[in-house]
């Protein structure tokens, strides 16, 4: 009798038991051959394989196994088409995936190609997204412009990041803008503004976390907050 070769479902459930308990490198190749499985049934672009596409995209950002930038970016990109395809190129599944891809050029210190996608991710969290999931695009994008130079924009990202939600409960994002436009302050000379903001994140990291006293952030903060005194 011959034996049946295991279908899409039952790879990915292999796949499943090694995911769901965080062994990404043991549920890689199972991901793999249930990707290929259904690429044979449905073909390689159909939204039956979108969720092991990025079980795959996560534990590979999440191990070292070799694994080339440009195969990652790759497979963020197919990613993106099937959610373009499958929910619209302006939803916010589509944003999700913009900013997944973003993270893979960033990982390759591909600035300028991250930027075009934060942007556009940006653009569909403005009209339909969820205030919180806005702003940390728009302080993801600041941090990308702010690292190729355009710092005018990424102040004015960082700004919209840190005023544009309702934190009055403290959050980390508030921390994450804070810092990042003091540090585009300082970079432009404005040392007053730059240190109202640093010392506003440096309040808040302390806040968050009362360990953080010694943490890299925290050093970082004040290293810069030192550089505002002239």
């Amino acid at each position: 009798m011959v034996s049946r070769e295991p279908n899409f479902r039952e790879l990915l459930a292999e796949a499943d038991t090694h995911f769901l308990a965080q062994q990404y490198a043991e549920a890689e190749p199972w991901i793999r051959k249930a990707i290929a499985a259904g690429e044979l049934e449905w073909g390689p672009d159909s939204v039956n394989l979108l969720r092991a596409m990025r079980m795959l995209a996560t534990s590979l950002d999440r191990t070292d196994q070799g694994v080339s930038g440009d195969e990652l970016i790759s497979l963020r990109l197919q990613i993106l088409r099937i959610c373009e395809k499958a929910y619209g190129a302006r939803s916010l599944e589509t944003a999700e995936e913009l900013m997944g891809v973003a993270r893979a050029y960033l990982s390759q210190k591909k600035l300028a190609e991250a930027a075009v996608h934060q942007r556009r991710a940006v653009e569909i969290f403005e009209k339909h997204g969820d205030e919180l999931s806005r702003d940390y695009a728009k302080a993801r994008l600041a941090q990308t412009l702010f690292e190729v130079g355009q710092n005018d924009e990424a102040i004015s990202y960082f700004a919209q990041a840190a005023e544009g939600h309702d934190l009055r409960n403290e959050h980390p994002l508030r921390v994450i803008a804070h810092h990042g436009l003091g540090e585009a302050l300082l970079v432009g000379d404005r040392y007053d503004s730059a240190r109202e903001h640093l010392e506003i994140a440096l309040e808040l990291a302390c806040k968050l976390s009362p360990k953080s006293e010694s943490s890299a952030l925290v050093a970082t903060i004040r290293e810069s907050l030192a550089k505002t005194l002239h």
